[in-house]
């Protein structure tokens, strides 16, 4: 099978995936259905042939979601809904100053949150605007404002994590001055309050709400990275560090038995000319090599489990996008794992599969 595609979600054991504006369907037999196109001119349907210039033009579908039988894309600054019942496709969103948000969050099961999707502002803003977060209406099929942070607050909201243990949602923010943190929300985000923030040791954009706490990994580019546990003792929340990076996490997802992270290779700051930031080759003080590593954290006894390297490939990571590895959004009731590989030396812009009990029982750290 042609492994040039990007997973986007599971729809019950069938894999979606899209290839350019196209949205297919993998099946268990692994036969291929495909389903719908997204809207785009020709122009642009040719260019995005040419992977290279869908790097540099960001021509990938963005980020999707599966929600009450209907799909939730995010392409070309659109939010377009697919119905799979009446098989309609309409855009209910346009983004202005983004490609969409970088998650979604589904309220379903969480005492105090309605049954629907959330999700926050992630905007480029380095003046500190207000920023907000959404929730989809249901019965008119609007989207509306929740929550807003006033300005000055925050730069951009990375992730909204549910956590049905502690009846809360934590919303993970960054990137710029002490606007980093995790807040939690509860009543319908009618009650949010920062927990920690204003340290690089708590930006994160990837995060699980396991019974122990929350299980996170740090997204900086200018500090080493980690793993940590956001835990609450003695009335007093403690972020706990358990296991290094390799640099900055930016994509995640949640297996049947595995929580998985990976590092992506950014630059470091901008330099004081524009061209020279666009091209510039260095990687981050964040990055201790110049690669992407798939790492995954057993459940059962929260050991670390080392999946894949990859190397970022040569191209300046700020014109032609980080080198990272991304997966599909909803948690996976397997131990197999789609990972989508961007800017990177090997599988650039392909699919490559790994059975996670495999990586479990050997050293699977080659490329």
């Amino acid at each position: 099978m042609n492994n040039r595609f990007k997973p986007l979600f599971y729809e019950k054991d069938a894999l979606i995936f899209s290839r350019r504006n196209k949205i297919f369907k993998l099946n268990n037999d692994e036969s291929i259905e495909y389903l719908f196109s997204l809207p785009s001119n020709f122009f642009i349907l040719v260019i995005s042939y040419f992977r290279i210039i869908s790097r540099l033009l960001r021509l990938d579908v963005y980020n999707a979601i599966l929600y009450k039988n209907k799909y939730y894309i995010c392409f070309l600054r659109k939010l377009y809904v697919y119905d799979t019942k009446t098989k309609i496709l309409k855009v209910e969103m346009n983004f202005k100053n983004s490609n969409g948000p970088l998650s979604f969050m589904i309220g379903k099961n969480l005492k105090g949150f309605e049954n629907t999707l959330y999700f926050g502002d992630y905007i480029s803003d380095s003046n500190f605007n207000e920023t907000s977060i959404y929730k989809k209406n249901l019965q008119n099929n609007e989207w509306t404002k929740c929550y807003v942070f006033p300005e000055g607050k925050i730069n951009h909201i990375h992730s909204i994590v549910p956590d049905i243990e502690n009846d809360c949602a934590w919303i993970l923010t960054g990137d710029y001055g002490e606007s980093y943190g995790i807040y939690m929300a509860k009543d319908n985000f009618t009650d949010v309050k920062p927990i920690i923030t204003g340290h690089q040791d708590y930006r994160s954009c990837v995060a699980f709400a396991t019974k122990k706490g929350l299980l996170y990994a740090t997204d900086s580019h200018l500090e080493l990275n980690s793993i940590r546990l956001l835990q609450k003792n003695d009335d007093k929340w403690i972020s706990e560090y358990l296991f290094p990076l390799n640099g900055p996490v930016i994509y995640g997802c949640e297996l049947l038995d595995y929580y998985i992270f990976a590092t992506s290779v950014e630059p470091g700051l901008e330099k004081k000319s524009f061209i020279g930031s666009l091209f510039d080759l260095k990687k981050g003080p964040g990055i201790i090599h110049n690669r992407v590593e798939i790492v995954g954290i057993r459940k059962r006894d929260m050991k670390l489990i080392q999946v894949y390297k990859n190397p970022k490939d040569f191209y300046p990571s700020r014109l032609f996008q980080f080198g990272s590895a991304m997966f599909p959004l909803n948690a996976n009731k397997q131990n197999m794992l789609p990972a989508y590989f961007n800017a990177t030396k090997f599988y650039e812009g392909r699919t490559k599969f790994f059975d996670l009990l495999d990586c479990d029982n050997t050293d699977n750290l080659n490329t």
